[in-house]
Order: structure tokens, then C-alpha cells, then sequence
């Protein structure tokens, strides 16, 4: 429960910028400005960009987010929780539908400094036909939707950032997008259609994360990425198509994949040609095997701006040749095969702040080759 002076003490800036920009708009509304001193004076002063809404989609709930309406222009961040409509078509319920149509609108225009919005379950498209409409809009994300693509074709608004989970993201047309996406975050399954009006939209050249599942289709045209930093996978299915898509992505400096198929020492071999990478995450992508030694490993001294590295659940047995990556800040090793003697050369990893070594064969043997590391701060074991 809030009391006076719990937030009074703290810095201004400390309290609208790091506290409150987490916080539901109407909760600060009723609850933050009774304990805040000088509340008044620093709300009215505060520049916008730093207030969210939580709305559930039922018509109390946007008649309450109507009642402070001459705020709404603070809120930068909403997000919504349709519930499905009943197929009741009586009057009542035909009237009611209008009548949150409505306020709904009126709760939109409002936003007009809006920059992200998170709706889940909107299948009529009702609500997000409405939001698209605003042109501050820069992030969007869209869960449990069986999406068409209508909204695609909307150049109102500006979007930098598109997510889309939980649904099916089938034949939607990226190259009709006027939107200047930089982040593109496909968590649903996929058409081939899809994918190819990706490598043929006008954002590919300039995108520079993309994070995609693709359990059914097989990754190509990686160098029309020509600016992607940063790729994430939900399954990589280690065919030769998929491995020169990797390759031909020049510029890649973060790899992480969730689902790694035939894994062997080779593929990790493979890893060490990416010489600009800077994060590889491939924890979790061990399988029934035991023949994974960690050979291939040996390799890569040549990733010379590699500063963290996570191979947890790799069933990997052998980490010695890691010592010479001297780069590594953050290495994260749990839950594999390793033993002492893998961490015999550790001491030249002087850069190196977390160690993860939890769930292996380590005994006090390799707790002291580890003591010379002065720079560790965290140590799991």
C-alpha cells in the first residue's frame, strides 16, 4: 500500500521516468498523485512519452479511460485484451458493440502521442483498424490473431517495429508495407508467400532485427538483408540452403537460435566464420547425442569481437579452446558435460564478468583455476 513520503523522498526524475513509466496511466492517476509532494506542479510539467494504459475491451473499462481524457495525450504505450464477441446479433448486444465502438474512438483520438500499442485477441480487426490511424505510431505487436493482412496496407502511421506471435501469419503481403520497419518479429507460422514478399519489400534493405520461427519453411535470400544485425530462430534446420543464407548475411552481429537441428561439432565449426559477431546465443540445442565433444570450439579464437557467448544445454563436453576467446564478457555454459580440466586455461579470459558453469562436472579443482578471473562478478556453479 502506498504512504505519504514513500515517493516523496525520491528524485523527480526518478519517479516519472523510472517508476511510473511502467505503471497503468489510471493507476497513477487515483493512487500516485495523493503521495506524490508537488504532484500537480511536475505532472503538469512533465514532457510526453511516458505513461501506458492497460484496457481489458469492455465498455466500463473505456468509459473510466475517458473520465482523465485531457491526459491521454501522455500515453505513449497501450495495451489491449479483446474478449471474443459473442455471436448474439439481438439488439441489445448490437447496441452495445456501437456504443464501445464509440467511445473506443474517442479514447483514440486522444492518444495523440501514442508510440506503441500491444493488442491480444482482436480478430474483427475493430480496434486495430482504429489505432492505425496515428501516425506517432512506431511499435506494434499482435498476439493470437489469425491474421489476413489488411492492416499492412495502412500508411498512416510509421511503424519501426512489428510483432506478430501466437497466430497465423499466412499470405500477408510485406511488399505492399510503406512502413520503415527495423524490427520484424514473426513468432507464428509462416507461408512461402510471406517470406518471398519479405526479401521483396521495401523495408528488407534496411531492416535490422528479424526474429523468426519458420518450423515449416526453409530460410533464402539472406544477402537482400543488407543491413540486419541481429537474427534470431526459432528452428534451423542445418540444411546446406539454410546454412548459405547465414553466410550471406554480411553484416550479422547477433545469432541466436532456439531449435538446432542435426547438431554435431561441425555446426559449431561453422559458427566461427561469423568474424563481426558479437552475441551468439545457441543454448538448447543439444540432442540425444553424446558424441558432441566441443571440437568445435577450436575455432573460435578468430571471433575477435564475440563478448557473449551462450551454449547451455549443448550436451557439450569440451570448452577448453574458449580460453582464447578473450573478448567474452558474459559465457554461459550450464547444464552441459564440461569437467575441471576444460577450465584449466581459463585465467586468460580477463575481460569476463558472469561465468555460468552450473549442472556440469566441476569440483572444487576447477572452482580454484577459475580464482584468477578479477574481472568476474558472477559466478553460478
Amino acid at each position: 500500500m502506498l504512504k505519504q513520503g514513500n515517493l516523496s523522498e525520491l528524485p523527480i526524475n526518478v519517479i516519472f521516468f523510472e517508476i511510473l513509466s511502467y505503471c497503468d496511466y489510471l493507476w497513477i492517476l487515483s493512487s500516485v498523485r495523493l503521495v506524490c509532494r508537488d504532484w500537480n506542479e511536475n505532472y503538469q510539467s512533465i514532457r510526453p512519452h511516458y505513461f501506458m494504459i492497460n484496457y481489458d475491451g469492455s465498455e466500463n473499462d473505456a468509459k473510466r479511460k475517458l473520465m482523465d481524457s485531457n491526459k491521454l495525450h501522455l500515453v505513449t504505450k497501450f495495451s489491449a485484451t479483446i474478449e471474443s464477441f459473442s455471436l448474439n446479433f439481438l439488439v441489445e448486444e448490437m447496441e452495445r458493440r456501437k456504443r464501445l465502438a464509440n467511445l473506443e474512438q474517442l479514447i483514440v483520438s486522444k492518444l495523440t502521442n501514442l508510440q506503441e500499442l500491444i493488442i491480444y485477441n482482436d480478430g474483427s480487426y475493430n480496434l486495430l483498424e482504429k489505432f492505425m490511424k496515428i501516425e506517432s505510431l512506431q511499435s506494434l505487436e499482435l498476439h493470437n490473431f489469425q491474421f489476413g493482412g489488411e492492416f499492412l496496407k495502412c500508411h498512416h502511421s510509421k511503424i519501426k517495429s512489428l510483432t506478430i506471435s501466437n497466430g497465423e501469419a499466412m499470405n500477408l503481403k510485406f511488399n505492399e508495407v510503406d512502413w520503415p520497419l527495423e524490427k520484424l518479429s514473426i513468432l507464428s507460422s509462416m507461408s512461402e508467400s510471406s517470406w518471398n514478399s519479405i526479401l521483396e519489400s521495401k523495408f528488407c534493405k534496411t531492416l535490422q532485427q528479424l526474429d523468426v520461427e519458420l518450423f515449416e519453411l526453409t530460410l533464402h535470400g539472406g544477402c537482400k538483408f543488407e543491413n540486419l544485425t541481429d537474427l534470431k530462430m526459432g528452428y534451423f534446420s542445418n540444411t546446406d540452403e539454410e546454412l548459405k543464407f547465414l553466410t550471406s548475411i554480411v553484416n550479422l552481429k547477433k545469432f541466436e537460435c532456439r531449435c538446432l537441428w542435426d547438431w554435431n561439432d561441425e555446426l559449431l565449426e561453422f559458427f566461427s566464420n561469423f568474424r563481426n559477431l558479437t552475441v551468439l546465443k545457441l543454448n538448447g540445442c543439444s540432442n540425444d547425442r553424446r558424441d558432441i565433444t566441443g571440437n568445435g570450439l577450436s575455432n573460435f579464437v578468430n571471433l575477435i569481437n564475440l563478448t557473449e557467448l551462450d551454449l547451455s544445454f549443448c550436451s557439450i563436453q569440451k570448452v577448453e579452446y574458449l580460453s582464447s576467446v578473450t573478448s567474452l564478457r558474459i559465457l554461459k555454459l550450464s547444464n552441459n558435460l564440461i569437467s575441471d580440466e576444460s577450465l584449466k586455461d581459463f585465467h586468460k579470459l580477463s575481460n569476463l564478468t558472469a561465468l555460468y558453469l552450473d549442472n556440469n562436472r566441476i569440483t572444487k579443482l576447477g572452482v580454484n583455476y577459475l580464482s584468477a578471473l578479477s574481472s568476474l562478478k558472477i559466478l553460478n556453479l
